[in-house]
């Protein structure tokens, strides 16, 4: 990793190589709270660099960290996708997930997903939903969003009053764009 701390090791399904590791730490500002710049690399079979590609990650608290490849969920020009996962594993610390496309020759930021929950008082969940998941056309990408906070925290059957969103985005083979629909 030439210096800096490789996180994990991952193969698609073709056997090529993915790793992925902290590059840097920027401190919080008044601009922006503190994050990690993280690194998802790949190699051919000879070790040569091949790609890579960096994402700002805010990580607080997080304890478990687990690199996953996927098919290409329906995505149209992707061989795979590969996930990290940075995991929360207390009340009030996020489970956040970074998506990254792989095309044969170009890694690219796809998404960022994140759920968390307090002790039964509140919960707040990202899914996200790809072709292959929804059959609704191999161009489109949901992101499902549902937020509940319990109504009465005293109560035996805790009861919440829940929010949904959906957001869309298209997909065109290289670049990922959010739907904006008027109403």
């Amino acid at each position: 990793w030439l210096g800096f701390l490789a996180l994990g090791e991952e193969k698609n399904q073709f056997g090529e190589p993915f790793i992925f590791g902290v590059l840097k730490y920027n401190k919080e500002t008044s601009y922006s709270p503190s994050s990690y710049l993280i690194e998802v690399k790949t190699f051919d079979k000879y070790n040569n660099l091949v790609d890579r590609a960096s994402y700002p990650a805010e990580l607080n608290g997080q304890s478990y960290v687990l690199g996953k490849q996927l098919s290409n969920m329906g995505l149209e020009g992707l061989k795979s996708i590969y996930r990290i996962g940075f995991l929360g594993e207390a009340c009030g610390i996020s489970s956040n997930h970074y998506y990254f496309g792989w095309s044969g020759n170009k890694i690219i930021p796809l998404f960022y997903k994140t759920s968390v929950s307090d002790a039964g008082v509140f919960y707040y969940e990202e899914k996200i939903l790809f072709p292959a998941e929804h059959q609704q056309g191999t161009q489109l990408i949901f992101k499902d969003t549902e937020e509940g906070e319990v109504i009465d925290p005293e109560a035996d059957d805790l009861k919440y009053k829940i929010t949904t969103n959906r957001k869309k985005y298209s997909w065109d083979g290289k670049i990922i764009s959010e739907i904006i629909e008027l109403k």
